[in-house]
C-alpha cells in the first residue's frame, strides 16, 4: 500500500473536483473492464480530494473487524456487540438487563467484555442449529 501525504488548497480541490466531472462522464457508460488512460496531474488531483475525505466503514462490527485486526480489542461497546450479535443495540441492552452480558460502567457508558460478547454469539448459534435440527426432525415425522 502506497501511502502519498499532500495538503491540498481549495482551488486545487476545486480543479480536481472538474476533472472528476469529466472522468466521470467518460466511465459512467463504459463497461467495467475498460481501461481508462489518466494524467498524472489529474491523478495526483483526485487523490488530493480521495485523501481529504474519511470514509466511513459499512457497519459497526467492519468498524470493529478493522479496529480489532489492527489492535488487540479487549472492550467493545454495545453498539458494536449489536453489530457483531446481528441484533440492535435495544437487544443488547435487553441482554443486559437479562443479565446474560455483563457490561462495566466507564463513566456514563457500558463496555462489553468481547470475549463474553463473541461466546455469547457461538451459544446462540449453537441453540439456533438444535433448534433447526429439532424443527427438522419434526417436519420428517409428520411428513411436512
Amino acid at each position: 500500500m502506497v501511502i502519498i501525504d499532500v495538503m491540498a488548497t481549495q482551488q486545487e480541490i476545486a480543479e480536481a473536483k472538474r476533472q472528476a466531472k469529466s472522468l466521470r462522464k467518460i466511465v459512467s457508460n463504459a463497461d467495467p473492464e475498460t481501461k481508462v488512460e489518466i494524467s498524472a496531474r489529474k491523478l495526483i488531483n483526485l487523490l488530493r480530494v480521495v485523501d481529504g475525505v474519511h470514509f466511513k466503514p459499512h457497519s459497526k462490527s467492519e468498524k470493529l473487524r478493522q479496529s480489532s485486526a489492527s489492535e488487540e480489542v479487549e472492550e467493545i461497546t454495545p453498539q458494536q456487540a449489536a453489530g457483531l450479535l446481528g441484533m440492535s443495540r435495544q437487544s443488547v441492552m435487553n441482554l443486559i438487563k437479562e443479565t446474560k452480558l455483563h457490561p462495566r460502567k466507564v463513566r456514563t457508558r457500558n463496555k462489553l467484555a468481547l470475549k463474553e460478547v463473541l461466546l455469547l454469539k457461538e451459544s446462540m448459534e449453537r441453540r439456533r442449529r438444535k433448534a433447526l435440527r429439532q424443527l427438522s426432525a419434526l417436519s420428517e415425522e409428520y411428513d411436512f
